[in-house]
């Protein structure tokens, strides 16, 4: 499992991007706050390479539990479709590390 991700185009704040990034991926609109958590550098565990990760809270006013979601916009990732549903902070492990600073959105 994971959360929606991406990168940064030019000229876009971190803030911008993951909004922008979650529409995508998600189909998510509407989002009564985008709060950021942190930023780090991760290295990869299998390739010689380092991401700077900036992680955000949104929170949506969303009615479904469950939802399906064809990704738009021009990533490798374009035409996928996502399965989405809502679990509790901190309830599994997610990809990637994903999940280093989830205790923050409890804060």
């Amino acid at each position: 499992m994971q959360v929606p991700k991406g990168t940064i185009e030019d000229g876009e704040a971190p803030h911008e991007a993951v909004v922008r990034e979650v529409r995508e991926e998600s189909g998510l609109t509407d989002f009564d706050s985008v709060r950021p958590l942190s930023t780090d550098v991760w290295n990869h565990h299998e390739k010689p390479k380092a991401y700077r990760r900036h992680f955000f809270h949104l929170v949506a006013d969303e009615p479904r539990d469950e939802w399906r979601h064809k990704v738009t916009g021009s990533g490798e990732d374009n035409g996928v479709v996502y399965s989405y549903f809502w679990i509790q902070p901190g309830a599994c492990s997610l990809a990637r590390d994903m999940d280093d600073y989830i205790e923050r959105i409890l804060e």
